[in-house]
């Protein structure tokens, strides 16, 4: 069911497809698709906008939208298979966003 949340939006004009924001996302919701960073789905998006100092063209900002809920579960799962330091790297940056239900 989607909510109103926090999420990030990509301004494809100003994107150059550089993909500095792809490896800025911990929680892995960008990928460079057809020469774009794209978000590849709203469960992954924790809208707190780690890629946004990575992009060299100011092209990804938060918005307020319609959006599914942020999925930690799904994140982890796609983490668990890159290894411990992915995970606490994840971590380190929920926390350093003051996300401690997250962390539970």
């Amino acid at each position: 069911m989607k909510t109103k949340r926090q999420i990030i939006r990509i301004d494809e004009a100003k994107c150059d497809g550089c993909g500095n924001c792809v490896t800025g996302c911990h929680e892995g919701a960008l990928q460079v698709i057809d020469g774009k960073a794209r978000l590849i789905s709203d469960l992954l998006c924790d809208g707190l906008g780690a890629c946004i100092g990575e992009c060299p063209q100011g092209a990804i900002k938060i918005e307020e939208r319609l959006a599914e809920p942020y999925d930690e579960r799904k994140v982890m799962d796609g983490m668990v298979k890159h290894g411990p330091n992915t995970i606490k790297a994840h971590l380190k940056h929920l926390m350093d966003h003051g996300q401690k239900a997250f962390v539970k």
